[in-house]
Order: structure tokens, then C-alpha cells, then sequence
């Protein structure tokens, strides 16, 4: 006779693991359905703050500028004039030329001195020494050109202040008659220089500034302020033109009896100045 067994079957161990991994996951899920959301609790939900807006920028047209110079110009008689003149020769040595300058400008110093003008000094401006050459042409191609020692150059300039304008051309006579054969510039200056370039910075000012009134005037604007101001191209004296008195110097004696003092006047010291202004309009 067959009996029926109850005794109940073993559960193999992984089968319960897995059972309990399943409760445990819907435990989870059950507590996440039932919680409440902050919002329904009445807690502050924060959200995050808006970028900031971007600063407007106002637009701004620049503010028109007007460019303008003026040129002021003063006239003055010269209180004083200035002569270089001087002596230049060649010779075979060093020795000799030195020598013959020397004694030359020495004459011409004498001549000078015999004038007994008032107010006048003497003083050497320069002296030089020099070796001359002249290049000689290969004419062959095989060489190339050459420098051959021709001589020695010397000079001797003075310097010549005199208070008296109008004895320029005695002083250039008497040194030319001496033997002088250079004669470097003669310049007319103004003993109150620095007062006369005021005076021609200040008109040249004045003249800019009358020139961007009309040109505001003509464009329907005006003169606000002044931006920036410049001086630039201040000139006074008198001087001859060099080119003048060489030609005047390589012409015989017969050809300029009077000599060449007697194309020498004073006139007038003209004293320049040009001022450049830039103005902000409206």
C-alpha cells in the first residue's frame, strides 16, 4: 500500500534572494507614489534668477572737430648783423697751406680792426685742414679708378659782430681788398628775438582762430573749445643768399667796381610763425 508524503520541499537559496529583492524594490516604489511633492506641502519651490538684462547703450555721435593754422608774421629793423668771412687755399704740403691761411686771415683780421667800427668783436668761427685729391679713370679695366693727393686744403673762417647794420659792406670790402675768398653769410638779427616771436605766435593765433569762426560759420556750427595747439615754423633774420655773393666773389674786380659791401642792405628782420589749432564744434 502506497502512503502519501507531507513533508514539504526545501527552496533552493537563490529563489529566495531573488523574492526579496523584488520587495524590496516595490517597497521603494510605493514610498516615492505616496510622497509628497514640495509643492502640495507648502514649501517654496526656488527657481533659478533671470540673467540680467544688458545694459543699453546710448548712442553717441562724436562731436565734429575743425582743423585750421594760422600764419603770423612781424617786421622789426635788425639791431645788429653777423659776417663770415675767411680765407681757403691749396697747396702741395700741410705745412704750407696751414702757413699761407694763417697769414692770410690774419691780413684780413688787420683790414677788419683799421674799420675802428663801434661795437664790434672779432672771433674765429673755424679752422681746417684737409688732404685734396682728384681721381684719375682706369682706362685699361684692370685697376679701376684711382685717387691721386692733388694737395692740402686749408680754411680759415672769423666770425664779425657789429651793432651798426649799415656797416656790413665795409666790413666785407676791407677784408675782401685783404685777400679774404670766402665770405660764409651775413645775417641781420634782433636783439629782442624772443618778445618779436611772441608777438608773430600770438597773430598767427589770432589769424587761426578767425579762419574756424568762418569756416563754423559757413557749416552752420560754432566754436566750442579748443582740442589741441601747435607752433611750428618759427623764422626770423636775414640772411643772403649764399649762391649770390660765390658768384659775386668769382667775378673779376673790373666787373663790380663798387665791390661787393654795396649790394649788402639791411632792410628788415621779417619774423614768421604758423600756429595749427584743432576745434571741437557744435
Amino acid at each position: 500500500m502506497n502512503t502519501l508524503s507531507t513533508r514539504p520541499l526545501p527552496l533552493r537559496p537563490l529563489s529566495t534572494l531573488a523574492l526579496a529583492a523584488a520587495i524590496g524594490l516595490c517597497a521603494i516604489a510605493l514610498s516615492a507614489a505616496v510622497r509628497p511633492s514640495a509643492a502640495h506641502a507648502g514649501q517654496p519651490v526656488e527657481h533659478p534668477a533671470p540673467a540680467p538684462a544688458a545694459a543699453a547703450t546710448p548712442s553717441t555721435n562724436p562731436a565734429p572737430v575743425l582743423a585750421v593754422s594760422g600764419i603770423g608774421e612781424v617786421q622789426r629793423k635788425p639791431d645788429f648783423a653777423i659776417v663770415l668771412v675767411g680765407i681757403e687755399v691749396r697747396e702741395p704740403t700741410a705745412a704750407k697751406a696751414s702757413e699761407r691761411a694763417g697769414k692770410s686771415i690774419e691780413a684780413v683780421t688787420k683790414a677788419i680792426s683799421d674799420l675802428r667800427l663801434s661795437a664790434m668783436t672779432l672771433q674765429t668761427s673755424s679752422v681746417s685742414l684737409s688732404p685734396a685729391y682728384t681721381w684719375l679713370r682706369d682706362t685699361t679695366g684692370n685697376d679701376g679708378d684711382r685717387r691721386k693727393l692733388v694737395g692740402y686744403d686749408a680754411t680759415s673762417i672769423i666770425r664779425v659782430k657789429v651793432e651798426d647794420p649799415r656797416s656790413v659792406g665795409r666790413i666785407m670790402d676791407a677784408a675782401i681788398a685783404a685777400g679774404a675768398n670766402r665770405i660764409d653769410g651775413v645775417t641781420f638779427e634782433l636783439k629782442a628775438a624772443l618778445e618779436a616771436r611772441n608777438e608773430a605766435i600770438t597773430l598767427a593765433a589770432k589769424a587761426a582762430r578767425q579762419k574756424a569762426d568762418t569756416l563754423a560759420a559757413a557749416l552752420g556750427m560754432s566754436i566750442e573749445a579748443v582740442i589741441e595747439a601747435t607752433t611750428s615754423n618759427v623764422e626770423e633774420g636775414w640772411r643772403q643768399p649764399m649762391s649770390q655773393m660765390t658768384s659775386n666773389l668769382a667775378a673779376p674786380a673790373s666787373a663790380a667796381p663798387e665791390g661787393l659791401g654795396s649790394s649788402i642792405e639791411p632792410g628788415m628782420v621779417t619774423v614768421k610763425a604758423e600756429v595749427s589749432v584743432r576745434y571741437r564744434a557744435k
